[in-house]
């Protein structure tokens, strides 16, 4: 019985050291395996993860740089228009471009095309600039009024749209629009532009166009620009700071070249 009892006491250590090792035994090929895949996919994950916050960092910083090169040109164009160095007014060439131009009526050959807007030169802002002058300006546009009035109809007209200041003018009679003080004012309906838009463009006196202040600006006038009155047949001279000084800096034919540069400042009138 003693014999027994050892041989199944070692038979139960040997059972139990068995479980004991096989707890701690080497893995598999195939576990061994398995954990190599899973450590090579969380290096490749961690990898991928790098190189995305790498490639967005660049974006981020491609995106920066793109935004503050857009915030100088932006800054650039404010100030000159034209690749040349010229000091045109982004602003003003805009308001100018967008009004568009009219046929040189005294067909004098002047450089550049003819503005539809009336201009009115503050002289004592001129300023020399190399090749160029620069002045500001007061904007002015053609006033219109509806094509259909009526004989007794009455339309209040804006003369200054920079002060807000308006006029109430009567249809009184044919072709003859009079405000309040008088003043006359010539109504023509029919002609092509009324067909087309609508409205009549006022005109009086010695059918000078009637024009309202709407806009304050600068222009950039070239010192090979000629000035003179289209109606005289004097040669036009060269611009010069005397052109400026001598008064009358009111014009309603301004040439412009392609690039936003004064060329001409003519007047049309008696």
């Amino acid at each position: 019985m003693k014999k027994k009892s050892i041989v199944c006491l070692l038979t139960m250590a040997m059972f139990l050291g068995g479980c004991g090792s096989s707890s701690s035994a080497p893995a598999s090929p195939a576990e061994s395996s398995q954990t190599a895949q899973g450590s090579q996919i969380q290096e490749s994950q961690a990898s991928s993860s790098a190189e995305t916050s790498e490639v967005m960092s660049e974006a981020s910083s491609e995106t920066a740089e793109e935004s503050e090169a857009a915030a100088e040109s932006s800054a650039t164009e404010n100030t000159s228009a034209v690749s040349d160095g010229a000091p045109v007014d982004a602003d003003s060439w805009k308001i100018i471009r967008q009004y568009g131009y009219q046929e040189d009526r005294s067909d004098r050959g002047t450089v550049g095309q003819m503005s539809l807007l009336s201009y009115m030169l503050k002289e004592e802002t001129l300023q020399d600039a190399g090749e160029y002058f620069t002045v500001d300006a007061t904007f002015m546009k053609p006033i219109t009024v509806p094509s259909d009035l009526e004989i007794g109809d009455t339309v209040t007209v804006t003369f200054n749209e920079l002060t807000g200041e308006t006029e109430e003018l009567t249809y009184a009679q044919e072709g003859i629009l009079s405000g309040k003080e008088g003043n006359e004012y010539y109504y023509n309906p029919d002609n092509d532009y009324a067909a087309l838009n609508g409205e009549v463009v006022l005109y009086e006196d010695s059918d000078d166009r009637v024009d309202v202040p709407f806009y304050e600006g600068k222009l950039c006038i070239s010192k090979d620009a000629v000035t003179g009155v289209a109606l005289d047949p004097s040669p036009y001279e060269t611009v010069s700071k005397d052109t400026f000084s001598a008064g009358g800096n009111w014009f309603n034919g301004v040439f412009f070249d392609e690039n936003g540069v004064v060329m001409g400042l003519i007047y049309y009138g008696d």
